[in-house]
């Protein structure tokens, strides 16, 4: 059996003040390139508005965020980098629907068999004082 073409992980970020869980993040790392900008991140979208700044992050990326917004529910944000797709997902949503749904589109687009994906360990991260301050200024 070769490598997978994408590895799931999940990742729980806690507040270090009350632990109480701040998101769930599904990252997708895949083994080609999805994304021609550096890191980029996107909102749900409305698309007259949205299509330009999509436009940067060229055809694959551009196509997953779009679909995944549109039959993927519970995303609240979808971050992307060359090789990496992070998705959050809001606290009502079930890990294991989302995870599917977006194996679906991801398949799609990038024309790959469901088999072509891996599941890792789940990851636990406690939110830094740094942390926070990196979110302040993406805001």
């Amino acid at each position: 059996m070769g490598q997978k073409k994408v590895c799931i992980q999940s990742t729980i970020s806690y507040s270090d003040t009350k632990k109480r869980i701040n998101n769930e993040i599904l990252v997708f790392n895949f083994r080609a390139v999805i994304s021609q900008s550096r890191q980029s991140f996107y909102y749900p979208l409305l698309k007259d508005k949205s299509d330009k700044y999509l436009n940067k992050v060229g055809k694959p990326g551009k196509t997953l965020i779009w679909e995944i917004f549109k039959d993927v529910p519970g995303i609240t944000i979808i971050c992307i980098n060359p090789y990496e797709l992070e998705l959050v997902l809001a606290r009502a949503y079930k890990k294991k629907e989302v995870i599917e749904g977006a194996k679906k589109v991801i398949a799609k687009i990038m024309k790959y068999s469901l088999e072509d994906f891996e599941e890792l360990k789940e990851e636990k991260k406690e939110e830094t004082s740094k942390d926070k301050d990196q979110k302040k200024q993406r805001v």
